[in-house]
């Protein structure tokens, strides 16, 4: 399995977020199998469901305490982490959270000026990864 943890801004479009999920997925061996939105946006947020559509994705809502427990692999490290999950990057925590206990980050957190992507893969994905 293969997740691709989003965040983004009020102002993103369904569009912004399907577009740089599918360039994250360019750097995957794998097709994307997740999209997980952290616990802070609403799981009916408009722009994800219609970016989750268009990607032909299940959304995973990942809660905040799954989002702390994910924070200390995630490699992105700013002076303010997000308030309520401890981490500089929900895209980040998003994705190892779906992915599961022992899933690895393959794609850090990539950007636009509205959306955040990153990808993780299960612990028992592929060749192991």
């Amino acid at each position: 399995m293969i997740c691709a943890g989003i965040g983004y801004r009020r102002a993103a479009t369904a569009e912004d977020i399907a577009a740089l999920v599918a360039r994250a997925g360019e750097a995957a061996a794998e097709p994307i199998t997740h999209l997980a939105i952290p616990g802070f946006k609403p799981a009916d947020d408009p722009a994800a469901l219609e970016a989750a559509a268009t990607l032909g994705l299940p959304i995973v809502h990942i809660g905040l305490d799954e989002l702390a427990r994910a924070a200390p692999a995630c490699p992105t490290r700013m002076s303010h982490p997000m308030p309520g999950c401890g981490t500089a990057s929900a895209a980040e925590a998003a994705a190892l959270a779906a992915a599961g206990e022992g899933a690895k980050l393959i794609l850090q957190r990539i950007r636009t000026p509205t959306v955040t992507c990153a990808l993780a893969a299960s612990r028992d994905f592929g060749d192991g990864r």
